[in-house]
């Protein structure tokens, strides 16, 4: 709901990062049907997913690196549980990953049925990607500043409304 109180341009840009599946895509695209949107997802498990919605948006682009503070490569930690992998709970922080499955907050849990996966992937900057965004969004288990960090200049310059996960 509150992406429909944002006004825009009539093609604005618009960034997300930590698309996954594309939940975010589909939500940006029904509220803005006209819009280009870049969103950046580095899980390959999850990646082609996303990258199939380019068939029904064309003015999508997804591109497979996570956002961070610096250009390099990251260990990706992904939770998995009684064997069901949790790709929206990666992070590229272990403790992260995987804290969020405990006792608080899965009924009766089992610490033996939690393991946590890894995979060696790209990080760029946003600031050295070239995008002149109106809207970021940011949803990336906890290293939120890390990507802000990564993206100063670009925040600066353009201004954009940026939407992000808090911890």
């Amino acid at each position: 709901r509150a992406l429909a109180l944002l006004k825009f341009s009539d093609q604005p840009l618009l960034v997300d990062v930590g698309g996954n599946i594309g939940q975010s895509v589909l939500s940006l695209y029904t509220v803005f049907p006209d819009a280009t949107v870049v969103s950046f997802e580095p899980n390959p498990a999850v990646f082609h997913k996303l990258q199939r919605l380019t068939r029904k948006f064309p003015r999508l682009t997804v591109i497979p690196n996570g956002l961070s503070d610096q250009t390099g490569e990251a260990e990706l930690f992904v939770p998995a549980y009684n064997g069901n992998i949790l790709t929206g709970l990666a992070s590229f922080d272990y403790e992260n990953a995987k804290s969020w499955l405990s006792p608080e907050r899965v009924l009766r849990f089992d610490p033996a049925k939690l393991t946590v996966l890894s995979k060696r992937l790209s990080l760029v900057r946003l600031d050295d990607c070239g995008l002149q965004p109106d809207f970021i969004k940011i949803d990336v288990q906890g290293l939120e500043p890390r990507v802000l960090a990564g993206g100063l200049t670009t925040i600066r310059t353009y201004r954009p409304v940026i939407m992000a996960e808090t911890i």
